[in-house]
């Protein structure tokens, strides 16, 4: 026969496990699943990132969370009327095929942005 002690440990660790089990499926239900980290971010619907011409010349952009790099260089030469030909963040050039999500990029992140080289006739 089982003890009271045991009856009521057993009865204690499968509150346990059932709070546990509730609070998991809370935080995955919030985060549809996603590693907590990166649903955080992926939470918030735009970010806002700084973009800056190496002659000191800036814009800021509001991009969406799942806009590609490429999205980015497009509205960065439009907002700075200047042909950017790649973005760096962290001194590491970004892929213009990468989700901002994928790339980890912040709210207020700094980027930098290289211009096309100019041909004169």
């Amino acid at each position: 026969s089982v003890s009271s002690f045991d009856h009521i440990m057993g009865d204690a660790m499968g509150i346990a496990r059932d709070a546990n089990e509730s609070n998991q499926e809370a935080q995955e239900a919030a985060t549809d699943g996603l590693p907590t980290p990166q649903a955080k971010w992926l939470r918030r619907a735009e970010i806002s990132l700084d973009v800056s011409l190496l002659s000191g010349r800036s814009c800021r952009l509001s991009m969406a969370c799942n806009a590609t790099v490429m999205d980015v260089l497009r509205k960065s030469r439009e907002a700075l009327n200047v042909d950017v030909s790649r973005l760096y963040w962290l001194q590491q050039p970004l892929q213009r095929s990468h989700k901002l999500c994928d790339v980890g990029l912040e709210d207020g992140a700094q980027l930098t942005a290289v211009a096309a080289d100019v041909q004169i006739i």
